[in-house]
């Protein structure tokens, strides 16, 4: 059986942090895509939101049972190349919208 890996302070930290904005994430996401809509009975927001969140949760869950400084060491970590942090930069209002047109199609 393996053996848990130490849980240094700074890593329940992180942890702590991962936790809070995952149950944030499991009321900001579906209340923001219902009121974008205007229709609480839109059932697939909530379908969206339980596909999308339950694995996130799940994930988060066992490996902070697994490794806790994972997510320590995941939130030091940056992009290293120039051209990644431009693609970064460039997709992230995309992501941003792949949230907002669907329910205003809706």
């Amino acid at each position: 059986m393996k053996q848990d890996a130490p849980q240094t302070p700074e890593a329940g930290g992180a942890t702590g942090k991962v936790a809070v904005k995952l149950v944030a994430t499991w009321i900001v996401l579906p209340s923001f895509l219902l009121v974008v809509s205007g229709d609480p009975a839109w059932w697939e927001v909530w379908g969206y939101s339980v596909i999308l969140l339950v694995p996130m949760t799940a994930f988060a869950a066992s490996t902070a049972r697994r490794d806790p400084g994972f997510f320590a060491r995941r939130s030091k970590m940056q992009e290293k190349e120039r051209a990644q942090r431009h693609l970064q930069a460039w997709g992230a209002p995309f992501f941003l919208a792949s949230f907002v047109v669907p329910p205003l199609d809706h």
